[in-house]
């Protein structure tokens, strides 16, 4: 199941005359997008994936756990109703992504309905290894062979969820030879001591094997536009959660990415574009090495 959307730019960020993106050589023509359920990739990545779609790379999301009941500003936590409208919330926020922009839904269950706990549960209770291990490989047989086109923004795992744990495992076993690199998890990073993020960051390139060069992504009007995106959801957060993301965006003066070298190379054709600033946070790489 797929949204795919090709609507007019509606972000605030207009194509200027004489200000055309440069030549794409060498870069990803599609991003796929590792997001362990629906919101998950607008929560902590809706200013990267705008500009990627402005810039006409292919955005696809792949949603990972969709299978549930969990809506709880939503009313109705049946799985049909909070399925129904997660679905409908994520095609909303594909709408204002626009682009060349899709997301496909794997259908594999949620913590809480594989466990029988409930949300706060899963978050506090360490899961079993079985859970961890079997979903995990479930998981990598269903993410699907892709080109070396593609480049994967995957999850850090930052915070104690074990679907964003298995999504990163999942991620790791099936594209660490492709472009790959790892966002923040919103809001659980919002909630992280910077000791936790680093601890995480340190974890994922000893199983990466390879170093992780930190980025930052900006541009002007990035804040509004992620609250738009963030309020596209509003069975699964509340306007207290929106303004805690986007603190968390504004305190670290945009969207961190923490990446492989192979990732970085498709980065620098964008740099030269004066709308968008992606720099390395040399201070902070320097914190986790």
């Amino acid at each position: 199941m797929y949204k795919e959307s090709h609507a007019c730019e509606s972000a605030g960020i207009q194509q200027m005359p004489g200000s055309a993106l440069p030549d794409k050589a060498g870069v990803s023509r599609q991003i796929m997008v590792i997001s362990p359920h629906i919101d998950d990739a607008a929560f902590s990545l809706a200013a990267t994936l705008k500009l990627l779609a402005l810039a006409g790379t292919m955005v696809r999301i792949v949603n990972c756990f969709t299978l549930t009941g969990f809506a709880p500003f939503g009313g109705g936590n049946d799985r049909l109703t909070a399925m129904t409208r997660r679905r409908h919330e994520e095609e909303l926020f594909l709408h204002h992504l626009g682009g060349n922009s899709r997301s496909d839904d794997l259908g594999l269950e949620d913590a809480p309905a594989r466990t029988g706990l409930g949300v706060r549960a899963v978050l506090i209770q360490p899961s079993s290894s079985y859970d961890i291990t079997a979903t995990a490989i479930h998981l990598v047989e269903r993410l699907e062979e892709v080109g070396n086109e593609t480049a994967v923004l995957a999850p850090l795992a930052i915070g104690n969820h074990p679907d964003h744990y298995i999504a990163r495992q999942a991620a790791l076993e099936k594209y660490r030879h492709l472009p790959i690199a790892f966002y923040e998890d919103l809001p659980y990073a919002a909630s992280a001591t910077s000791e936790r993020i680093a601890g995480t960051v340190r974890e994922t390139a000893a199983m990466l094997e390879h170093s992780l060069q930190v980025f930052l992504v900006r541009w002007p009007g990035d804040s509004p536009w992620k609250q738009k995106c963030c309020s596209c959801y509003k069975s699964q957060i509340s306007q207290t959660g929106i303004e805690k993301i986007l603190n968390y965006m504004q305190s670290n003066n945009g969207e961190r990415l923490w990446c492989s070298d192979r990732f970085v190379n498709g980065w620098k054709w964008l740099s030269a574009d004066s709308r968008f600033l992606i720099e390395q946070e040399q201070c902070l790489a320097d914190c986790i090495s």
